[in-house]
Formats: C-alpha cells, sequence, structure tokens
C-alpha cells in the first residue's frame, strides 16, 4: 500500500490517518478496514511525534495498537517518555522488538 501524507504544505501531518486539524483523512483508515486488519504496530521516527499521534489515532479508530519502543527514536527525551504515558493511556500496547513474534502467533 502507498500512503501519502503531508500533502498540503499549509497544515503539518504527524499522523499517518489524519492531518494535524483532522480535516483530511488518508486512506490508511480505509484501506485497513477494506483488508480486515483489526490490528496494528507502529514503530519508526519520531517516537514523539509521528508515532505518537498515529498510534493514539489507530487506537482512537479501533485498531488493537501495539508500539515497538525500540525500533522508535525520538526528537527528546523527555518528549518519549510523555508520549509513552500518553499512549498506554489511551489502551496502546509498549513492547520491544523481542515480543513481536508473539503478536504473530
Amino acid at each position: 500500500m502507498r500512503l501519502l501524507k503531508g500533502t498540503d504544505p499549509k497544515v503539518d501531518s504527524y499522523s499517518a490517518f489524519w492531518d494535524n486539524n483532522h480535516t483530511h483523512q488518508t486512506k490508511l483508515f480505509s484501506e485497513l478496514v477494506d483488508r480486515d486488519i483489526t490490528d496494528i504496530v507502529v514503530c519508526g521516527l519520531a517516537t514523539d511525534i509521528c508515532v505518537k499521534f498515529t498510534s493514539i489515532d489507530g487506537q482512537k479508530h479501533g485498531f488493537n495498537t501495539t508500539v515497538v519502543l525500540d525500533a522508535c527514536r525520538g526528537v527528546a527525551h523527555e518528549g518519549i517518555e510523555t508520549a509513552r504515558c500518553e499512549q498506554q493511556a489511551c489502551g496502546i500496547k509498549i513492547i520491544v522488538s523481542s515480543e513481536v513474534s508473539s503478536l504473530l502467533a
């Protein structure tokens, strides 16, 4: 699947689901639903920005969302901890890469 985000030069798009104003949705949600996907695993850059907003939006959309913490890098150390707390408060599961195989069983 090819996903475009950040296509409006006037609005940032931290989440892979929405722009920051929540006025334009990417096709990620509809693609996941069309494929009967119920669980998503998020990792990448940056832990405290894009990973945080994508995982929270995924959870809000009803997906069982997991973040692989050691497969992410953040911008600021304190932001990483804040993001992790916000994610856990939303019910997002936080794991490390050695635990990923258990998700696939």
